[in-house]
């Protein structure tokens, strides 16, 4: 394991402390400079696919290039997730376009699927698992996604 933890706050200005961040959509362009700079991984997560709990988990499997044979269910989701987890390099970082409109079209499967992400972010840290930094970004538009800037 590495004790690489970068604090993102400090590479993008106006990012509040909170375990997964909401930007605005405008906003991608700077965070993903940003963390590529820093050597993290990056999987997109196309927001305006996902209508629904099935789409959701056919866009995860592609984002994060699950195998064929994954399920379409959240234990599935968990476990090919947890795999991923295993095998990555230790900076991670998803970006989840048009997650307003993700949440607008099916909310309940928006917030388990943050759930899971939230969960997994947290428990990167274990020495079990290859990533060491999990970092989630919502982008979209509305109340509360804020805008970002380089340091």
């Amino acid at each position: 394991m590495t004790d690489r933890w970068i604090d993102l706050r400090e590479l993008l200005l106006g990012l509040p402390a909170s375990p997964i961040w909401a930007l605005e959509s405008g906003a991608e362009a700077v965070a993903v400079k940003a963390l590529r700079e820093r050597g993290f991984q990056i999987h997109f997560l196309e927001g305006s696919r996902i209508t629904s709990e099935g789409t959701f988990f056919r866009e995860a499997a592609r984002c994060f290039d699950f195998p064929d044979y994954a399920g379409l269910n959240w234990d599935a989701f968990n476990e090919c997730l947890g795999e991923f987890l295993e095998e990555e390099p230790p900076l991670v970082a998803v970006i989840w376009r048009d997650s307003s409109e993700s949440a607008l079209r099916h909310l309940p499967t928006f917030v388990a699927a943050v759930h899971l992400l939230l969960t997994a972010s947290q428990a990167v840290r274990d020495e079990t698992v290859a990533v060491t930094q999990l970092s989630v970004f919502l982008m979209g538009e509305g109340g509360g996604f804020v805008q970002v800037s380089p340091p």
